[in-house]
């Protein structure tokens, strides 16, 4: 259903002279299946990545952003750390500790502990006083 309404809604459509084009960006493209020639169907291990965009998807249109984020075509495919770690074990340390620099500068990762005690989604009162709720003014 991600799909469908990425092409219904015409996100990725770039005006040409002569006709319209469907452009997805580059990452997005290469989590389509290859078999289905009207690339409406994701690649079997995209799935849940693909069910993911559409939760972001479904929250940008109810806080009205979505074109304007969606038109800056700025996807990022996310690797965690540990998986990152355990597919280069064939590379050099000094590769792996340059890629793990580099990475761990653009992302932080929270175990549930640090969430919880951060107040980040749920506190035991109500919402009042979460980051989220501080956050989303949508």
């Amino acid at each position: 259903k991600t799909l469908q309404t990425i092409t219904d809604e015409q996100y990725f459509y770039t005006d040409t002279n002569e006709t319209e084009n469907h452009s997805f960006p580059e990452v997005l493209n290469n989590m389509l299946s290859k078999e289905d020639s009207l690339r409406m169907s994701p690649n079997e291990s995209y799935e849940l990545a693909i069910s993911c965009l559409g939760a972001c998807l479904w929250m940008l249109k109810r806080c009205l952003i979505e074109r304007q984020l969606l038109n800056m075509k700025q996807f990022e495919e996310y690797i965690p750390i540990d998986e990152v770690m355990r597919c280069s074990q064939n590379t050099s340390i000094n590769d792996v500790t340059i890629y793990h620099t580099d990475l761990s500068r653009q992302r932080m990762v929270l175990d549930d502990i640090t969430l919880c005690n951060l107040d980040v989604m749920d506190n035991n009162e109500k919402s009042c006083g979460t980051l989220l709720n501080t956050i989303n003014h949508c």
